[in-house]
């Protein structure tokens, strides 16, 4: 069988194939185009056989000539969401992800493989079963052009292609995993296990067996079972809030990061393991480590390459981006057609704080989502003002959990200020059915919402005491009927 017969038979191959394929040389050449790939981009498989890419009109204007930009990167580019409108305007929604080929450190060519999002439902289950530490995430799920962003997002780029660990620090919500997920499917361990592990969520008289391994009768009930170390060899494992795992277990995975071997619990047998260690921490090291709760020597072990990640509110110009980026995924999930946010909406998002970061704005945007009419097709104040004003006290509490923690909670709530009167009278007006109780949780929550969740300020405006304004507060959070009474009644 010659060259040319061969190249046949796999070319009909692949017109059998229910995922489009296209493969080229290291030139762009393409060597193979399916049926399918066609379908997908409406060509004509014949115009795009032994025709280079960059001479493809459609492959530039489409798609930023992603095939090009993995020929000269030699960077696997995963799991790329895109939406093909067809001629009578019916959506069809495709993931794609694009390998180079390699031989001999050099790239030889690309291979770009599409699925259309209905078939990747039904195999789902199965993928699960063969492969579930696969990561699903890239550095282009990383949204925003803030310039100390885009340097972590350089600095994680170039860390993927080393094999040292990496301490990446961020707030809670800033998009830590997002980074680790996004280094795994950058370095030459992307196809090997991605495992990600919860320090704080882990009880600490399990959490020894679950990194480690149990051996049979190494304690009553124990069976033989590997840890994160074994099932995550070859490929990244993430420990997240390292700050929280027990001083003496980072004794231990200080031992494993240097001599790449452990004992399972009950075993007397070292293994080997070849894990990248990715650690993440939400506060400065200095920090953890002054108050005990980071060991200084795994700190040095583990920061071979440290990232830090800005939160929200230093970079503020990436909220409309990542605004239109939550309508899109929400759109898509839910079935609606949302196009944005008003300006008041826009106005109050980059004045707030967020504390929360990044997951706090999505959690926003959702919630709007799941309280909006299928018509509408702009999120108003209306949506979003209840959910932001709970976000804000809450905040407020975590803030001052010390001080709130010293209120006796028998103590008898002050009175109500005169400066408000004119809420209250405003609140009677349209429900006669409001207890003075619950009207006065309604001003407080107007007033901390004025104030921008600030409780000196909105406690100078109420005309009462700090602390009796925290202890109104926590009254409200944890009452949950008075809550629903606030939420039916809307807010000046």
């Amino acid at each position: 069988m010659d060259h040319y017969e061969l190249h046949l038979i796999l070319d009909s191959m692949l017109d059998k194939l229910e995922e489009g394929i296209h493969v080229v040389d290291q030139k762009g050449l393409t060597l193979f185009y399916n049926v399918k790939m066609a379908n997908f981009d409406c060509l004509d498989k014949k115009n795009v056989i032994n025709v280079n890419i960059q001479d493809i009109k459609q492959f530039i204007s489409k798609d930023k000539n992603h095939l090009l930009q993995t020929l000269q990167s030699g960077i696997p580019m995963l799991n790329m969401e895109q939406i093909f409108v067809r001629s009578n305007q019916r959506r069809l929604y495709t993931i794609s992800s694009i390998f180079p080929i390699v031989k001999n450190e050099f790239v030889l060519g690309a291979i770009k493989i599409t699925r259309e999002k209905e078939s990747l439902v039904q195999i789902h289950s199965s993928d699960l079963t063969k492969s579930p530490h696969h990561s699903m995430v890239t550095f282009k799920n990383i949204v925003g052009k803030n310039k100390e962003l885009m340097n972590a997002i350089n600095m994680a780029k170039k860390a993927a292609q080393t094999r040292s660990s990496v301490l990446i620090v961020g707030e809670t919500g800033s998009g830590k995993e997002i980074f680790s997920q996004g280094i795994h499917n950058s370095s030459p361990r992307f196809s090997e296990a991605f495992i990600a592990e919860n320090c704080a969520a882990l009880p600490e008289s399990l959490i020894e067996g679950i990194l480690f391994g149990t051996t049979k009768g190494a304690f009553t009930g124990a069976i033989d079972r590997p840890g994160l170390f074994e099932v995550a060899h070859r490929g990244t494992l993430m420990l997240d809030e390292l700050n929280a795992l027990p001083l003496f277990l980072q004794a231990k995975l200080l031992r494993v990061i240097q001599e790449k071997s452990f004992r399972r619990i009950g075993d007397v047998h070292l293994k080997q393991v070849d894990v990248r260690f990715i650690g993440t921490i939400n506060e400065p090291p200095a920090i953890a480590m002054k108050m005990g709760r980071l060991r200084p020597d795994l700190f040095y072990r583990l920061a071979v390459v440290i990232i830090y990640i800005p939160p929200l509110r230093e970079r503020m110009e990436d909220i409309p981006l990542l605004i239109d980026h939550f309508i899109q995924k929400f759109n898509l999930i839910l079935g609606l057609n949302v196009l944005g946010v008003s300006a008041s909406v826009l106005e109050y998002m980059l004045s707030y704080k967020w504390p929360g970061n990044v997951r706090e704005l999505e959690s926003i945007i959702e919630g709007a989502f799941s309280i909006m009419d299928e018509k509408e097709q702009i999120i108003d104040i209306h949506h979003i003002t209840y959910h932001i004003q709970l976000m804000n006290l809450s905040h407020s509490i975590e803030k001052d959990e010390s001080t709130l923690s010293s209120i006796p909670l028998e103590t008898e709530p002050a009175p109500i200020s005169e400066d408000i009167e004119h809420l209250i009278k405003n609140a009677l007006t349209r429900s006669q059915s409001l207890s003075l109780k619950e009207i006065e949780h309604m001003a407080i929550l107007h007033v901390m919402h004025e104030c921008k969740g600030n409780i000196t300020s909105a406690s100078k405006i109420l005309g009462i005491s700090r602390q009796n304004l925290q202890y109104k507060i926590k009254n409200l959070q944890y009452n949950s009927g008075l809550r629903r009474e606030a939420k039916q009644l809307p807010l000046d």
